[in-house]
Parts: C-alpha cells; sequence; structure tokens
C-alpha cells in the first residue's frame, strides 16, 4: 500500500481512526521525498526569505497564503516557518492545487508553500524565494533552501512510501523493499525523477521504519503547538 504524511500524521490530527499506522502496518521502504518551494508572485516585494519574513512582521496578518487544506504539506511548511519566526499571516485553504495556483498566479494571495510550479518560476510569473528542503534541489541550484537563509533546522517535505499489513512475512517484505531500491536505483527511473522535485528513496523497511516515526514526532509536535485542527 502507497502512503505519505497523512499516514503518520492522522493519529494526532484525529482523535479516532479505524487503523494504528504502528501496530498494523509494516514498512516496506521510502519511494520519495517531495520538497515544497517557497514561492510569491512576481510582483511581491520580498526578494529573499529573510525579506519575506521581514515583510509579514511590518504587516501582521496582511500576508496571504494559500495551502491545499489544513495538514497538507503545503500548509505544515508555512506553519513550520511561522512557528520558527513568529510571523503572523493569513492562511488560504483551496480543495486543490490548481485553484490554488491560479490565485497565486494572479496576485489574489501573496504566496504558497508548493512542489509543482517550476513552469511558472521558470517563466517569471512566481519568484522562487526558498527551498523547504534541507539540501537544494538539482532543478534550482541557484535557489537557497529555507536554512540556509538564516532559518536553520527548518526542514518540510512531503514523502510516498510503501508499508504492508503487519502479518506480511519478513521475507516477503525484505524482497519488496530490495526490489524497491532496485528499481528506485535505476538510471531513467532517477532522471524521470530529476525532472520533477522528487527524490528518490533509498531506504530498508527498518530505516523507513525510523523516517516514519521521526516525520510523525517532527509534525505532531508541530500540530499541537500551532493548536491545528481539521477544517
Amino acid at each position: 500500500m502507497s502512503v505519505s504524511l497523512p499516514f503518520a500524521l492522522n493519529p494526532v490530527m484525529f482523535e479516532s481512526l479505524p487503523y494504528d499506522p504502528f501496530r498494523d502496518f509494516v514498512p516496506v521502504g521510502l519511494i520519495s521525498s517531495i520538497p515544497n518551494i517557497l514561492v510569491v508572485h512576481s510582483s511581491f516585494p520580498a526578494q529573499n526569505v529573510a525579506e519575506f519574513v521581514a515583510y509579514a512582521r511590518a504587516n501582521p496578518g496582511k500576508m496571504t497564503v494559500a495551502h491545499t487544506g489544513i495538514g497538507a504539506i503545503t500548509h505544515l511548511s508555512g506553519e513550520l516557518l511561522y512557528d520558527i519566526t513568529g510571523i503572523e499571516v493569513t492562511t488560504v485553504a483551496y480543495p486543490g492545487s490548481t485553484p490554488a495556483h491560479a490565485d497565486v498566479l494572479s496576485g489574489r494571495v501573496s504566496a504558497m508553500f508548493d512542489s509543482s510550479m517550476l513552469p511558472h518560476i521558470e517563466a517569471g510569473r512566481v519568484r522562487a524565494l526558498g527551498v523547504t528542503s534541507a539540501k537544494r534541489l538539482e532543478l534550482l541550484p541557484n535557489i537557497p533552501t529555507i536554512a540556509e537563509q538564516g532559518f536553520p533546522g527548518y526542514d518540510a517535505a512531503a514523502f510516498y512510501g510503501l508499508v504492508a499489513p503487519r502479518e506480511t512475512p519478513s521475507d516477503v517484505v525484505a524482497k519488496i523493499s530490495a526490489d524497491l531500491r532496485t528499481v528506485l536505483a535505476l538510471p531513467e527511473v532517477r532522471a524521470r525523477m530529476r525532472e520533477t522535485t522528487f527524490i528518490p528513496g533509498d531506504t530498508t523497511s527498518e530505516t523507513f521504519a525510523a523516517f516514519i516515526r521521526q516525520e510523525a514526532n517532527q509534525w505532531g509536535d508541530l500540530v499541537k503547538r500551532r493548536n491545528i485542527r481539521p477544517g
């Protein structure tokens, strides 16, 4: 079964679930992590993340930031920056990336944390201020990470991975995990991923289990600090 960030985060976001991600499933492997890029409309005055934060501090609550739903990585990437800096913005939830993109491109909202606006960045319709992951993207080597722009420790990305039912035999899990690593190491697969913001995974079942725990802890702590609740 393919899973993403909500798989690890939902136990914190919701009071009751029909499953326990750590009791009922065994991790198989990480398929990819997907960093976001903080983008602003081309007319927005900030040229980097420090100026973005400074503008928000000078205009508390007036900056609008689009996202694709409470608890989505497009939302949490922003919440992590707001938590680190103490800035106040007005977040605007959209039912998907298409309407959110439309309002960022028109300037109706100021900014968005997103992974799928590369064509608009290249065309100059939006400005990329920073990458949310710990390392720069190969596609955008000149765009620094948010962390290296004066916000150490900032690191946010979505992920996709595989899990199996807990009763799956361990040798089957190990075989699928090894096969996944083999596929993700293929040059043609890595080349295709490099055309996007997807970063290929390379984990065993055990290291992916640790990764999921880390994600659950990091984002769970943020959700509690920020008192984030499902919309």
